[in-house]
């Protein structure tokens, strides 16, 4: 098929006048690049593939597990009034709980949704 479009190229080029601009140097440039970069498009695919399934991957066990955070804030918790030690980890679950990991799930989201 590439030799009839060059040959119908020409014979158009001829009765132009012999003009070698136009179809007949877009044809060659694309079948040059085409032949040449093919390998390095399906190496930076399959790269690029790797690095999202492993994206993917980290995204599905950071957030597949039951305790997310993994924080231990309770050894931050040094009150001895029962009270006072009450509210303290009153504190520390919501900053854990209710600021960090919903920031986390989001930040994590924001980046699944750029990735796809």
């Amino acid at each position: 098929m590439e030799l009839v479009v060059k040959v119908m190229v020409n014979a158009s080029a001829a009765s132009l006048g012999g003009s070698n601009f136009g179809i007949e140097s877009l044809t060659e440039t694309i079948n040059t690049l085409t032949s040449q970069n093919i390998f390095f498009q399906v190496v930076f695919f399959s790269l690029a593939l790797a690095v999202v399934s492993i994206f993917i991957w980290n995204f599905y066990n950071s957030t597949s597990k039951r305790d997310l955070l993994g924080l231990n804030l309770r050894k931050y918790n040094r009150y001895s009034h029962p009270l006072a030690s009450k509210l303290a980890a009153s504190a520390l679950y919501f900053l854990e709980y209710v600021v960090i990991a919903p920031a986390l799930l989001v930040i994590w989201f924001a980046a699944l949704a750029i990735v796809l």
